[in-house]
């Protein structure tokens, strides 16, 4: 569905957007991504779940 799409999206665009801070607008950003990655996708397979249960229960 176009939610489940946008989910992906989201998650997508948040790491994405720190390498265009880091190398495009040249702005700091952590030295060191690889815990910061991790925590987005923690997040994202938490947040993910109970929407996931709410988009199969709409069907």
């Amino acid at each position: 569905s176009e939610r489940e799409v946008e989910m992906f999206w989201g998650l997508h665009g948040r790491i994405f957007y720190m390498a265009i801070r880091r190398f495009v607008y040249e702005t700091p950003t952590p030295e060191q991504l690889d815990d910061i990655v991790r925590d987005a996708v923690r997040v994202f397979l938490e947040g993910s779940k109970p929407l996931m249960r709410e988009i199969v229960a709409a069907r």
